[in-house]
């Protein structure tokens, strides 16, 4: 009788915790709406949470979904509100970012404080990127290369920590898969990649995403048979047509693959895509004379300026990729009117001036276009992202030439 009583007591008392466990879960529409903020839909998250309890999760919830939706005082008022509801560390850091984004470097000193205090905080974590982010280009425009190199590896070394937390963050997968490619981390980009896929197995942006992972793992032959497979699950899908052509365009000389693109053309005359693929595909094989009459061909046919944008790119950064300066100073000249944006063309200048050996005007030019692209936001501009790159890779290269220049024996007394 004891034992049988010793026995109901217990079940009772696990009864009691399984019941207490299942009050601390999340309500249902906080974890529909986490899951659309996860799948990058911030308005279906903020119809999840209409009508919901006033809880902090479901004011920080609907603060990022207005967020992202380019709504930054409504979402203040959320992360204000869910912070006096107790949710301290992660809407704090929500609080700072919108502050950061708005250029107000000072969020960034004290975002920085706030990942010293909340270390094990994924979402704080996160947050600390964009701060170490904001000061390193700063400091890059500034002419500051090591402390801003110092901002860099803290930025690298924050966003592993919150790859490695991402399990407690699913509201921002999307924005460290971003981060992820951005910084390097390819391997666990391809991880997220595919988890989302599994949750939204439609979403044709993330087989996209996919592939460009394989690629930037060198993983070509796998990249080309899922490319390969969407393109002709529907042949004539101008999507699909495009993401099979940027895998040919990276992928080694071969009559297979030169037949593919002349199938891909035929398929789909004038696309510019197809045809700036293909070019591609050509300089990279060392057929650059082949890929510049390609191009010239095309863009004596496209007469709309906006329009001929795509090939316009390929003509000028397939010569600065090939290293043949002459011919990218003659693309540069002949197309400069046409690129959209000024500090585009600076940018261009810049690699043109490196690959002719003049360093310091070349770092002159991508200081300039950091300075003109000055503005903090919460997505990253890859125009300021490959200006910091190719500044490093500058630095590099007048590093070895003075280091050669010193090395160098003396010139013999005639």
């Amino acid at each position: 009788m004891l034992s049988r009583t010793c026995g109901c007591l217990l079940l009772l008392s696990m009864l009691l915790v399984l019941h207490g466990c299942g009050n601390d879960a999340p309500p249902a529409a906080v974890r529909a709406a986490r899951q659309s903020l996860q799948l990058g839909h911030p308005q279906r998250a903020i119809d999840e949470l209409t009508g919901a309890t006033d809880i902090a999760d479901v004011r920080y919830f609907r603060g990022l979904a207005l967020q992202e939706l380019g709504q930054p005082v409504a979402a203040r008022a959320e992360f204000q509100a869910a912070l006096q509801l107790g949710d301290s560390p992660r809407s704090e850091a929500a609080l700072l970012k919108l502050r950061l984004f708005q250029r107000d470097l000072s969020a960034a000193r004290e975002l920085i404080q706030l990942e010293d205090t909340h270390s094990s905080s994924a979402a704080v974590r996160l947050a600390s990127v964009y701060a170490y982010e904001a000061l390193g280009t700063r400091l890059t425009a500034e002419g500051k290369p090591q402390a801003a190199a110092s901002h860099r590896q803290r930025a690298k070394s924050a966003l592993k920590t919150a790859l490695s937390l991402s399990a407690a963050i699913p509201e921002f997968h999307t924005v460290l898969l971003d981060f992820a490619q951005h910084y390097g981390f390819h391997q666990p980009a391809l991880r997220l990649v595919r988890a989302l896929k599994e949750l939204d197995p439609k979403n044709d942006l993330l087989t996209k995403q996919e592939v460009t992972l394989l690629l930037s793992l060198r993983q070509i032959a796998t990249a080309r048979t899922l490319a390969y497979r969407i393109y002709f699950d529907d042949p004539h899908d101008v999507t699909g047509a495009e993401l099979y052509a940027s895998v040919l365009a990276q992928s080694p000389a071969d009559k297979e693959f030169d037949r593919d693109f002349r199938m891909l053309r035929k398929e789909f005359p004038g696309h510019l895509s197809l045809i700036a693929h293909h070019a591609t595909h050509l300089a990279r094989t060392k057929r650059l004379t082949s890929a510049c009459l390609v191009l010239s061909t095309a863009l004596k046919q496209q007469k709309r300026s906006r329009e001929r944008w795509p090939l316009i790119r390929a003509a000028i950064t397939l010569p600065l990729q090939a290293g043949v300066p002459g011919l990218a100073q003659e693309q540069l000249d002949l197309y400069r009117g046409e690129v959209p944006e000024e500090e585009l063309v600076i940018f261009y200048e810049g690699q043109l001036l490196h690959l002719q050996g003049k360093h310091q005007e070349a770092l002159q030019k991508m200081s300039t276009v950091l300075r003109m692209r000055a503005e903090l936001d919460h997505r990253h501009d890859p125009l300021v992202s490959d200006a910091i790159h190719w500044i490093q890779k500058i630095r590099r290269s007048q590093d070895r030439s003075a280091s050669s220049r010193t090395n160098r024996p003396p010139t013999p007394l005639r």
